[in-house]
C-alpha cells in the first residue's frame, strides 16, 4: 500500500491510496504519516480511492480512525473515485450512511464549501 498526502489549503489535505488495504501492520504508519504531513489546523481530509485493489476490515479501519479524527476536530473525511466493488461493501457494511462520498475532487472540495487551488 502507497499514500500519497497533499495539503489543498489551511484545513483539507488529499489522501490517494494505491494498492491493497488489508494489511493491518500499515495502519500504524499510515496514521503517523497523515500527522506529521498535516498542520493542526487540517481538519478535512478528501481520499481518493480510485487506486485500491483490495480492501478488508484492517482497511475499513484505517479509513474510520481518519473519519473519526476528523470529525472530532469539526471537520469532514469525503471519499472520492471508490471502485464499484469498495463501494459495494461500503453499502453491505452500511458503511455508506457514516461515510461522506463524492464523485470527484471538485465535487468534495464544494461539498466542503471550500475554495482551493487544484494542481
Amino acid at each position: 500500500m502507497q499514500l500519497q498526502l497533499k495539503n489543498l489549503n489551511n484545513t483539507t489535505a488529499l489522501m490517494h491510496l494505491h494498492g491493497s488495504l488489508i494489511e493491518q501492520y500499515h495502519l500504524p504508519d499510515v496514521l503517523t504519516k497523515v500527522a506529521s504531513n498535516t498542520t493542526p489546523q487540517t481538519i478535512n481530509f478528501i481520499i481518493d480511492l480510485q487506486h485500491i485493489t483490495g480492501i478488508n476490515s484492517s482497511g475499513l479501519n484505517l479509513l474510520l480512525q481518519v473519519l473519526t479524527k476528523t470529525r472530532n476536530a469539526g471537520g469532514e473525511t469525503i471519499l472520492i473515485n471508490l471502485p464499484p466493488t469498495l463501494h459495494n461493501l461500503l453499502i453491505v457494511t452500511k458503511l455508506n450512511s457514516i461515510f461522506t462520498i463524492a464523485h470527484s475532487l471538485e465535487q468534495a472540495i464544494e461539498m466542503l464549501g471550500q475554495t482551493t487551488h487544484i494542481q
